[in-house]
């Protein structure tokens, strides 16, 4: 992790998501993501949560989010969310997304 990013107050968008075929709990992902901030100095400034959703799907909090996140402008360091398969799945949609999104 960048140095400058470890010595301030770190500033992340939380990002949850509840498949439609499996009830993975947005409050437990919500309490995991909490707790590790609070242990790191991280605050949350935005939770975003797309509830039924594959990630195989439109998922509008998730792209609103995005779009944040690539504007030079943003004031959030980054995103946090449970494990990688709540943020994305192995396809070729991700594929494309991990190359376009992880460049920031």
């Amino acid at each position: 992790m960048d140095s400058k990013l470890k010595e301030k107050h770190k500033k992340f968008y939380g990002y949850c998501r509840e498949s439609i075929d499996l009830s993975s709990g947005v409050q437990i992902q919500k309490e995991a993501i909490t707790n590790y901030a609070k242990l790191n100095n991280i605050e949350i400034l935005k939770w975003y949560i797309d509830n039924d959703a594959s990630a195989y799907t439109f998922r509008p909090n998730y792209d609103e989010m995005m779009k944040l996140i690539l504007d030079p402008n943003c004031e959030a360091d980054g995103i946090i969310c449970h494990t990688l398969s709540r943020f994305w799945s192995l396809n070729n949609r991700s594929s494309c997304c991990k190359r376009k999104y992880c460049s920031k």
